[in-house]
C-alpha cells in the first residue's frame, strides 16, 4: 500500500522527488500549499515538461520500483545497464565482479552486443565524456523500455540531472529483452552476495533448459 501511495504522488506530484538541478526550472514553492496546487498545477507540470495524464496503468512492477528507488540503488540500476549495453565498458558505481557479470549478461542476446546504433554512439563519445557516459546510455535504454507508458518517462527524467543528455538515438531492442533485462537488475541491485559469473555457454545453456522445459509444459 505504501508504495502505491508513493507510486500515485510520484505520478501526480513529480516535483517531489526531482534532481535539485531543476529547481533551477520552477519554482515548486508556488504549490506547496492545497490551494495554490490547485491554482498553479498546470503551470509547474508544463514548466517541468510532464504532460498531464491520469496514472498510468502499470502491469510491470519494475516500473514502478524504479521510480521510487533512492538515489544509490538507481545509480546501481544505471550503472547495470551500461555496463550489459556497452560490454562492460561503462560500469558507472559497479566492482569488478558486478561488472563481469554484466559483460556476460550483454553477451547472450545479439539485440544487446551488436546494437550498432549505440555502439557506435559509445564509441564516439567515450573519450570525450569518460565515466560519465554510463548515465547517458542506461537513460536511453529506459526511454525506450518505458516508450509504451505515456508520461513515464518524462516523469523518470526528473529524477535525473536535467544537463544529463539523452540522445534521440533510434534503439533496435525488442521490449521482451528489455523487459527481462530489467529484471534482472532490478534483483541484482537487491543481493548481499556477488554475482555468480558464468560462462556465455553456461547462460546458454540455462536458457536452452529453461526454453525447453516452458515447451513441454
Amino acid at each position: 500500500m505504501k508504495m502505491q501511495t508513493q507510486w500515485a504522488e510520484f505520478w501526480y506530484r513529480p516535483w517531489k522527488y526531482m534532481d535539485q538541478s531543476w529547481h533551477d526550472v520552477v519554482d515548486v514553492s508556488v504549490v506547496e500549499s492545497p490551494l495554490n496546487e490547485a491554482v498553479f498545477y498546470d503551470a509547474v507540470m508544463n514548466a517541468l515538461q510532464v504532460p498531464v495524464l491520469k496514472e498510468a496503468s502499470i502491469n510491470n512492477d519494475h516500473f514502478i520500483q524504479l521510480a521510487l528507488l533512492d538515489e544509490r540503488k538507481r545509480l546501481a540500476v544505471l550503472s547495470y545497464i551500461s555496463a550489459i549495453f556497452s560490454g562492460g565498458r561503462l560500469s558507472g558505481t559497479l566492482n569488478e565482479a558486478q561488472c563481469c557479470w554484466s559483460r556476460y549478461v550483454g553477451n547472450i542476446s545479439p539485440n544487446i552486443c551488436n546494437n550498432t546504433a549505440l555502439l557506435n554512439y559509445i564509441d564516439e563519445n567515450i573519450l570525450r565524456r569518460g565515466g560519465a557516459l554510463y548515465l547517458n546510455v542506461s537513460l536511453m535504454v529506459i526511454r525506450r523500455w518505458s516508450e509504451n507508458i505515456e508520461g513515464y518517462w518524462p516523469r523518470v527524467k526528473l529524477l535525473m540531472n536535467r544537463e544529463i543528455d539523452v540522445p534521440e538515438i533510434a534503439l533496435d531492442i525488442p521490449h521482451d529483452t528489455l523487459d527481462y533485462i530489467m529484471a534482472c537488475v532490478m534483483t541484482m541491485i537487491e543481493e548481499k552476495s556477488e554475482p555468480a559469473v558464468k560462462t556465455c555457454e553456461e547462460y546458454s545453456a540455462d536458457n536452452h533448459t529453461n526454453d525447453t522445459v516452458s515447451s513441454n509444459t
